[in-house]
């Protein structure tokens, strides 16, 4: 077990480059197979169109043998040039909010800024900023110019209304994105499924999940944490504006995610701000259990604040991202800390989500929410299920 003696997750040292990139090395691949409980039900779901392996191997980029073509599509932002490989149209890479830096750190995501030359979305934008998981030699990677959202679809024709199925990463809401290669949407899925996919990056991390009295002061909801989970909605927003466009249905529109990603299917489905934007949701192995209240959350995380050296909102704004990672409560409290998850179990240590019951975004916890029959959440179709060997320790 490691000791708790450094943050194994930190930068080495000042001189090196921080890595900037889409990809994940590290991840764990859950078994989504085909024969999996989750995708037999998921299947029925849709009239018995069964939903192609969400395995590395089986979900592996199509070459086909026709090159690809650039293909152009008008949002409600401006124009976006893909590409259509194959039997598929593939989009990657297009702004569903604003960069959420400067100012606009821990703050609601805002929408884009519109364009008026066609903007290239060919290629993968970067992760959010978050840190190498799962390693003792772990390097910052991506950036908070990160909220892009990625779009696979089998057809273009406004009329389509094909079924729509939005992916959200898990990772422990600390790492991951929406372009983990085995981890995501891939054109042999869609052209499987005739279904139009789509996936998303969201703020993770201290940029996502940071609550402290000091940033709910300004908040103009009186609130602060959950920018994540405020990151899908808009996400969600963008969809039902956009996904015509792509040959979707914007009233078909099937949410799903494993691990925390789960646990993001829970929250939206209670969420009131996320009423209306999906039709259905799907759980594997999400998490339900977290009741920690924004107060709670606000004092604990003063431990944050403490190592930053600020004392207001301004200063924590125009600290870099290396700095905001290192100043992350991860020793006090080791649900910030993803090398928790390779170690065993400590009494007196509860690795939990970062997810709070804020009041706004959350308004109670999930289980009570439906408990005590309250107003305002999804009243929508919803699997739950767990993937096979999700704790398999062999």
């Amino acid at each position: 077990m490691g000791t708790q003696s450094e943050y194994k997750h930190l930068v080495h040292s000042d001189d090196e480059e921080e890595e900037d990139t889409s990809l994940h090395k590290d991840l764990d691949i859950p078994d989504l197979s085909c024969n999996s409980p989750v995708f037999k039900t998921m299947a029925a779901m849709f009239g018995g169109i069964m939903i192609p392996c969400l395995v590395a191997a089986s979900l592996a980029y199509r070459s086909g043998n026709s090159p690809c073509t650039s293909v152009d599509v008008t949002t409600s932002y401006g124009k976006v040039r893909g590409q259509h490989c194959d039997e598929t149209y593939n989009f990657r890479g297009i702004p569903y909010a604003c960069p959420p830096n400067g100012s606009l750190r821990w703050r609601p995501p805002q929408e884009p800024t519109c364009w008026n030359d066609i903007l290239d979305a060919t290629e993968f934008k970067s992760m959010c900023a978050q840190v190498r998981p799962l390693s003792a030699t772990g390097k910052v990677m991506g950036s908070e110019d990160c909220l892009y959202v990625n779009v696979w679809t089998p057809s273009l024709d406004h009329y389509a209304n094909l079924p729509v199925m939005v992916w959200i990463h898990g990772g422990y809401l600390l790492v991951g994105s929406g372009s983990v290669p085995g981890y995501c949407p891939t054109e042999e899925l869609t052209s499987h499924s005739q279904m139009v996919h789509v996936s998303f990056n969201y703020r993770l991390n201290a940029f996502g999940f940071m609550a402290l009295q000091l940033l709910r002061e300004g908040s103009p909801t009186n609130t602060s944490g959950n920018y994540g989970f405020m990151d899908q909605i808009a996400a969600l927003k963008w969809v039902q504006k956009n996904i015509k466009s792509f040959g979707g249905n914007p009233n078909k529109v099937t949410i799903y995610g494993q691990s925390s990603g789960g646990t993001s299917v829970w929250t939206l489905m209670v969420s009131p701000l996320a009423k209306g934007l999906f039709h259905r949701g799907i759980d594997m192995s999400g998490s339900s259990v977290y009741k920690a209240t924004m107060a709670e959350t606000e004092q604990v995380n003063l431990v944050f604040l403490d190592r930053t050296g600020c004392r207001d909102a301004q200063c924590l704004w125009n600290l870099n991202i290396r700095q905001i990672l290192q100043s992350a409560p991860w020793i006090e409290y080791p649900n910030w800390a993803a090398d928790d998850l390779c170690d065993l179990p400590q009494k007196g240590k509860f690795v939990g989500p970062l997810a709070v019951v804020d009041g706004y975004v959350v308004p109670a916890p999930p289980l009570d929410v439906w408990k005590q029959k309250k107003t305002g959440y999804s009243d929508v179709p919803y699997v739950i299920g767990t993937t096979l060997q999700e704790a398999d320790v062999a």
